[in-house]
């Protein structure tokens, strides 16, 4: 069974591997090298582009609020 990840989309690109559905009660798929958790793993190659969208968009909100944070940072001469 073709398995798509996006465990690490945001760094990898969305991986397509070989798997099977595993015994284990989360509904996540084992491969001969590693398990990947249901919501890193898709059946379909549409719903792990949107995970990855929905991926990059949480990781562009933190960034959006990190920099303003910066932005409204104020500086103190401290003698």
């Amino acid at each position: 069974m073709k398995v798509y990840i996006t465990r690490n989309a945001l760094v990898e690109g969305i991986r397509v591997i070989d798997a099977s559905p595993s015994t284990i009660s989360d509904g996540g798929f084992e491969t001969n090298i590693s398990f990947c958790r249901k919501n890193e793993c898709h059946l379909t190659i549409e719903e792990a582009i949107k995970r990855a969208e929905e991926m990059r968009d949480r990781k562009i909100a933190s960034l959006e609020k990190q920099i303003k944070k910066l932005q409204e940072m104020k500086f103190v001469v401290m003698a």
